[in-house]
């Protein structure tokens, strides 16, 4: 029931993304990082920590400092292989101090582009992650901070820190730390 509710979800905000009339102000971002993993069930605990968690992500700006994503997270236990957990990201991200986007302006002869050096950001996300090894599904919301930097036309450099409190079955819940960089293609 609960999987089935998450999907009709997930599709909605799919569809209302895909369904603006512009592709301005889009992100798309790609971020590679590292994890701490800490777990308990009713019987065991444990805890991993590696090079292996891999953000991809498409940001649409609502507003002026409001961005809503959608993206999908992997993560592997030994940085490309080993262990794998997976699942959807949706999220919502606050700019408090900057604009979300770019501000652009075209006339015939000439086209001018104001972009922001730094833009930091806060965001709430929520994730459901499939453990392989685990055979179980965990969900979460989680709180994440994070800074853009402008390094050039189209790019920025994206640096992130996130913390997921995840939820399983029969009791079962793990904390995740995160914090990963990459590149965002902002069109």
């Amino acid at each position: 029931m609960k999987r089935k509710l998450l999907v009709k979800i997930f599709i909605f905000f799919f569809v209302q993304l895909a369904s603006s009339l512009s592709f301005a102000d889009f992100k798309f971002d790609a971020l590679i990082g590292y994890y701490n993993l800490k777990s308990e069930t009713n019987s065991s605990t444990g805890s991993l920590s590696a090079l292996g968690v891999y953000a991809f992500q498409v940001r649409k700006t609502l507003i002026k400092n409001f961005e809503f994503g959608i993206g999908y997270t992997l993560q592997t236990s030994d940085t490309f292989s080993g262990d794998i957990s997976y699942g959807p990201d949706l999220g919502a991200y606050f700019y408090p101090v900057s604009n979300s986007s770019t501000i652009t302006a075209h006339s015939e002869t000439t086209s001018f582009k104001l972009q922001e050096k730094y833009r930091p950001y806060l965001g709430i996300n929520f994730h459901q992650r499939n453990y392989q090894s685990a055979k179980s599904s965990y969900a979460a919301f989680s709180f994440i901070g994070g800074c853009e930097l402008d390094i050039g036309y189209s790019f920025l450099l994206n640096t992130q820190i996130r913390f997921l409190n995840l939820q399983g079955p029969q009791s079962s819940k793990a904390q995740e730390f995160n914090i990963m960089s990459g590149l965002t293609f902002s069109f």
